[in-house]
């Protein structure tokens, strides 16, 4: 699977979150340093659960460059229109509600639809980065850290932006960040962006762009809540449905890192997380 259970420790390091990166090509384009010109690739990433209501909270995207999320695009509002829905919503597709409300008798063909969507993103995807992140750890943190810290889900921005940032190596691709408009969550994330690429010169040469947008009109923010959806429903104490199963296959079966964000805990809270070294795993091989 794309994450795993995160682990806070009450020491001077504090990891506040783990993931799995899941990397389905690894576009030579991108990990390479041959290119001269300037390629922009889109991070789409979007969130699922709060820290008020759910025991685990997860931030998850994809990154890819402009074409294949066109090509990714138009395959999906093509499938998503022969079943006469005008957009994806993970929650609404699971709990038979919006526009799958009258699917409760369908569920061979919703299936079907959701193991199409994804099978057909995945060939096109450079990596993916997920956050997993349990709140009662969080709410064992000190207050003082809490408070630094804010709320999970500003965690997973971080690690997720510092996650994409590691993985491309190019020096001339630079990066567009996707998220969802969330009244909730837009404005922290936009703040922590410029915060981010303030105090960090790598994400200040790789990032060149933030965008807000509303998910049902853009299939790419539509395949992140998929993405986000399927890692948070897929944790050790959940009990997924088959369909869930299946995606987090399809998104994981070409290989999966791990790795950790580190706070420190008299440290600055959120801007000044660390990376630790990722270790990926293939075939079972696992390798730093």
């Amino acid at each position: 699977c794309l994450a795993r259970r995160c682990g806070v420790k009450h020491s001077p390091n504090n990891v506040v979150w783990r993931t799995l990166l899941g990397s389905s090509r690894w576009f030579a384009k991108i990990i390479s340093g041959d290119r001269q010109d300037m390629i922009v690739v889109k991070a789409c990433f979007d969130e699922s659960g709060k820290l008020a209501d759910q025991d685990c909270v997860v931030f998850a995207g994809s990154v890819a460059t402009e074409d294949e999320w066109g090509v990714i695009s138009t395959r999906w509002n093509a499938a998503l229109n022969e079943n006469d829905i005008r957009y994806l919503s993970m929650k609404e597709a699971i709990a038979f509600s919006g526009e799958f409300k009258n699917w409760r008798k369908r569920v061979v063909e919703r299936d079907r639809l959701l193991d199409y969507l994804a099978t057909m993103a995945h060939p096109f995807i450079g990596f993916y980065s997920s956050a997993a992140m349990k709140t009662k750890d969080f709410l064992e943190l000190p207050e003082k850290q809490r408070a630094k810290l804010k709320n999970l889900q500003y965690c997973g921005f971080e690690g997720c932006v510092r996650e994409t940032i590691r993985g491309i190596k190019n020096q001339e691709m630079k990066v567009q960040l996707w998220c969802d408009s969330s009244d909730e969550y837009a404005r922290q994330c936009l703040d922590l962006y410029i915060k981010l690429r303030r105090e960090n010169q790598d994400v200040r040469d790789k990032c060149i762009a933030i965008t807000f947008a509303e998910d049902e009109h853009f299939p790419p923010l539509q395949f992140a809540d998929m993405v986000a959806y399927a890692v948070r429903h897929s944790q050790p104490d959940s009990t997924p449905e088959p369909i869930i199963q299946k995606l987090m296959a399809i998104f994981s079966k070409d290989g999966v890192g791990k790795s950790g964000l580190i706070y420190q805990e008299n440290g600055k809270g959120l801007g000044s997380g660390k990376l630790e070294p990722m270790r990926i795993k293939q075939r079972g091989v696992v390798r730093s």
